[in-house]
């Protein structure tokens, strides 16, 4: 068992130090693999060495150079290049993805003047496409240019006599805008959802694995607005982290510890659908739907995932975790204990939040439908616990977690009204 809390994993806590301390741990953890990364690989074309740059960078500023690191188009990217094995059929876009992957993080080294006097040359070619999530757009080279020159800075086109199209990185300037330079062609991938608050909707996602779908209802998680224009979901998932905030305001504390992006996966009127992966700790995939509501418990359901993702880094939780299977309390198939488990550890907080709505009293909360599924959700949250009471051979971690599961749980079904 590690040194965390596992049973503060489950509601938020004043100070949040268990959510900051399993962050810290992670980023280490994910700096040590991205300089092994850096190390071992050695087509690109990049001078100086990447792993000389990053340990200059990190003399300098180490703080900065891990939030660097948890970024969506670095961090996905260096876990499934280390994990590709387990993900057959997906090597040629981990691949491709790690050929981006210098590019990216110089970008938002150099944005943060973590680069040495002189900068640094990363060769390749047009199609290579480089993104920062902090600045908000991704750049590409227009045909002929030779590859990037990132200063402190500043970032411009390579070519045969020299350099042209110095873009000046300024999140602050550039927010919401994307940069014209000669050479350079560039493109907006981000909308931020509350200035200048971390979380934002993603217009483009580059995780390698992002079709890989456990959902029989599903067929993997790209990219998609749904028909719906940028606006539309803006302000569906504004309103969703309004209320999170209004409501819960340690929750939303969390999310803005954690959370990176939001990355639409289209629209339905008549379901919702989500995900989260554990190689994307930071990201969440969800669809636009009319009852916000609906939305504001998906976005509180992954959000739980990626604490849990997060804690798998460091904790086993089930001595059984994947074999045999059970009938899942919110799935259609059978699902390995770790699935059940996810899902009350999910939908408990979501439990909870409908009952701070209803305390306050929110217009929402005052309709026939929200009683009828906040039974629904205390109902598949009552089974989801009776499968692991029955079947679950827990580790102290998971022990620890369990005990705290119990405490809210009987607590819900103390309060339900029938």
């Amino acid at each position: 068992m590690s040194d965390f809390l596992s049973e503060d994993l489950l509601l938020p806590k004043s100070g949040h130090q268990t959510l900051k301390s399993l962050k810290e741990a992670y980023l280490k953890q994910l700096l040590r693999e991205t300089l092994v990364v850096a190390a071992q690989n050695q087509s690109w074309n990049l001078t100086p060495p990447l792993y000389e740059l990053l340990a200059g960078a990190l003399k300098t500023s180490p703080k900065s150079v891990l939030e660097i690191l948890s970024s969506p188009e670095i961090s996905p990217i260096v876990w499934c290049h280390q994990r590709k094995n387990d993900f057959p059929g997906f090597e040629k876009r981990i691949k491709e993805a790690l050929q981006a992957l210098p590019g990216s993080l110089l970008l938002s080294l150099a944005a943060n003047k973590l680069l040495p006097p002189g900068g640094a040359k990363f060769l390749t070619d047009s199609q290579t496409e480089i993104i920062s999530h902090s600045l908000g757009f991704s750049m590409k080279l227009e045909e002929g240019r030779l590859g990037w020159h990132f200063g402190a800075g500043s970032v411009s086109a390579l070519k045969s006599s020299g350099t042209e199209g110095q873009v000046n990185l300024n999140s602050e300037t550039l927010l919401g805008r994307r940069p014209a330079a000669a050479g350079i062609s560039s493109q907006l991938c981000y909308v931020t959802l509350k200035p200048p608050r971390p979380i934002k909707l993603a217009l483009k996602d580059i995780n390698p694995i992002a079709e890989i779908e456990a959902h029989p209802d599903k067929t993997g998680n790209a990219l998609d607005l749904g028909g719906h224009s940028e606006e539309d979901w803006r302000a569906a998932l504004t309103q969703c982290l309004d209320w999170i905030l209004e409501l819960w305001p340690d929750l939303f504390e969390e999310m803005e510890i954690l959370l990176k992006q939001i990355v639409p996966v289209g629209y339905s009127d008549t379901r919702h659908l989500s995900a989260s992966y554990r190689e994307a700790v930071g990201t969440i995939y969800l669809t636009l739907h009319p009852h916000l509501l609906t939305m504001t418990e998906a976005l509180i359901h992954e959000f739980q995932h990626n604490k849990m993702n997060l804690a798998s880094y460091f904790d086993i939780f089930l001595e059984n975790a994947f074999f045999p299977l059970y009938k899942s309390p919110v799935r259609p198939d059978p699902r390995p204990l770790w699935g059940v488990l996810l899902a009350v550890h999910a939908f408990l907080p979501v439990s909870e939040f409908y009952r701070k709505m209803r305390a306050a009293h929110h217009p929402v909360s005052q309709t026939p439908d929200f009683e009828r599924r906040l039974k629904e959700i205390d109902e598949k949250n009552r089974e989801g616990m009776e499968t692991l009471r029955m079947h679950a051979r827990w580790t102290p971690a998971g022990r620890a977690l369990m005990k705290e599961l119990e405490a809210l749980e009987t607590r819900h079904q103390g309060q339900r009204v029938s």
